[in-house]
């Protein structure tokens, strides 16, 4: 054995070459590290015979010379014959495996194709060779080499072949006299499953935000393959790709809910979009949605019906005969998506009829509408006329007036001549 190791230093043994069969031998093993000897005899069987089992545990490393003198039947001792070799059965201090594993102990998705995996060591020269090993659960096993320089290894290992789940990571290597350091071990982990994030649409009902929603409408939706607490980042962008807005919501039992408020943003279409990563670091696919915001209400206004004619619907009241179809018209700006009109007449009482009615274009950047009211059900006196225009992203607006409803004929009446007979002198 040379060199002898931690692994054989219980069990040496010497070879005879030459030796006489017969003779007697008796060896002697010493140590140049320090006091103390191992000794032993016996009777020699063939010419090369072979001596084993010698224990020199006992011995301290360093250069072990071994004495061996035959001696025949008719007592004739032969001439020492020796032999040196090293003994060095010290194992090295340290092997170790840098913490944690791919930064936080978990390989994820993106990281296993490429983990690298170091480490130091102590009492081990330059270009030892250290083995390492990454086994899963489930008997797969990847391993490879790393070469020390300047007490530090590293390599790179593709992990993509193991199991997600546990994972154990070992390092060994061994000095040059055979004797290895205690192996080094460490935990981590594999993560590969992607999660995956939605939003729930229509948002705001239409996916249009109005001037009444943008301050505070309902973004929400799903996120799987994540905990409770797991922050789910919104964005939302403009057409140029600009961030103009984020979010964070919490994971709540897979659901994520939370409010926005886009008042000051301006009118225009927008890309919504929600991603969230799990522990492990793995990134969802990013849910993508389209919003649009439409801030801009239109203006609507009540005409008289002859505008040849000051306030002639108001001047004067209507009657019994007008009150059966009394027509409400008027104009609205900014209306080229508008969708409805709702004429409402009130009248002191509580009472009211209402009408819905639709617009058409002009004159010019006008768009006009009318509608037909019986007020014949509504009491006389003051009546409210209001009318409401709503466009197509729920955006609204009235214009109200009042006239005066009078469906009474005068009655109780009587008249007289003051004259009878009626003369030459009064004619």
């Amino acid at each position: 054995q040379d060199p002898v190791n931690i692994a054989n230093q219980a069990a040496v043994s010497f070879s005879f070459a030459a030796a006489e069969v017969g003779a007697d031998y008796a060896y002697t093993i010493t140590s140049d590290g320090g006091a103390g000897s191992v000794t032993g005899s016996g009777t020699i069987v063939s010419a090369t015979d072979t001596i084993t089992g010698i224990d020199v545990s006992s011995l301290p490393d360093g250069t072990l010379t071994l004495t061996v003198v035959l001696t025949d039947a008719a007592t004739n001792v032969g001439p020492d014959a020796t032999d040196t070799t090293t003994k060095d059965a010290t194992a090295p201090t340290a092997l170790a495996i840098d913490t944690p594993l791919a930064g936080d102990g978990v390989v994820n998705a993106a990281e296993a194709a490429s983990v690298t995996v170091s480490g130091g060591s102590v009492d081990l020269p330059n270009g030892t060779v250290v083995s390492v090993a990454v086994s899963d659960g489930a008997a797969g096993v990847v391993s490879g080499t790393a070469t020390i320089t300047g007490n530090a290894w590293s390599l790179t290992l593709d992990l993509s072949g193991l199991a997600d789940g546990p994972l154990t990571v070992t390092a060994d290597a061994s000095d040059p006299a055979g004797n290895p350091a205690p192996q080094a071990s460490i935990s981590a982990s594999k993560d590969t499953g992607i999660p995956t994030v939605t939003i729930d649409t229509p948002i705001a009902g239409d996916d249009v935000v109005n001037t009444a929603e943008a301050g505070a409408f309902t973004v929400s939706g799903t996120a799987t393959g994540v905990v409770d607490g797991t922050i789910v980042r919104l964005i939302l962008r403009d057409t140029g790709g600009a961030a103009v807005y984020y979010r964070e919501a919490a994971v709540n039992g897979g659901t994520y809910s939370l409010s926005f408020d886009i008042s000051a943003l301006a009118d225009g279409d927008y890309d919504l979009s929600a991603d969230v990563t799990d522990a492990a670091g793995n990134p969802a696919v990013p849910a993508v949605t389209t919003i649009t915001k439409d801030g801009l209400a239109p203006s609507i206004e009540i005409q008289d019906p002859d505008p040849t004619v000051a306030d002639s619907l108001y001047a004067n009241a209507v009657n019994a005969a007008e009150a059966a179809a009394f027509t409400a018209s008027g104009v609205a700006l900014n209306a080229a998506d508008a969708v409805q009109v709702v004429i409402t007449a009130t009248d002191g009482a509580a009472g009211s009829v209402s009408v819905t009615t639709g617009l058409t274009a002009g004159p010019g950047a006008f768009h006009s509408w009318s509608g037909a009211l019986d007020l014949s059900g509504l009491a006389d006196g003051t009546i409210t006329l209001t009318a409401e225009v709503t466009d197509s992203s729920g955006n609204s607006s009235s214009a109200t007036t009042a006239f005066l409803k009078d469906t009474t004929a005068p009655a109780g009446y009587s008249a007289s001549f003051d004259q009878d007979p009626v003369n030459i002198a009064n004619q």
